[in-house]
């Protein structure tokens, strides 16, 4: 997913300077771009898949951390795309995103 919030971001002038993120706040309601409006559904998506999935899996020492994870990031993602923040929304998951390739290869070492 890292990969695809880059290509999705990377023609936006808020990924090279945040100040960009704020430009209107808080008259201006931003309209959301396709490629963002993808990506918020792909990251969406994927939270939701595994908050309920865990539910199906075989109980982890990790359960309750990792379903309070997904309950809080479904919400942030939520409220992000609902308040009209996507810009700063967009930038939290690629660092997010971003951060999940190291913690994955953690988990499998």
């Amino acid at each position: 997913m890292f990969a695809y919030g880059l290509v999705s971001l990377w023609d936006e002038d808020y990924l090279w300077d945040t100040k960009y993120c704020w430009i209107g706040y808080p008259n201006d309601i931003w309209a959301v771009k396709d490629q963002i409006y993808w990506y918020y559904m792909l990251e969406m998506g994927y939270y939701t898949a595994g908050l309920v999935s865990q539910f199906f899996e075989v109980k982890r020492k990790d359960f309750m951390q990792m379903f309070i994870h997904h309950v809080a990031t479904v919400f942030l993602i939520g409220m992000s795309f609902i308040c009209s923040r996507t810009r700063i929304g967009a930038l939290v998951m690629l660092v997010h995103d971003f951060s999940d390739i190291s913690l994955e290869a953690c988990k499998m070492a």
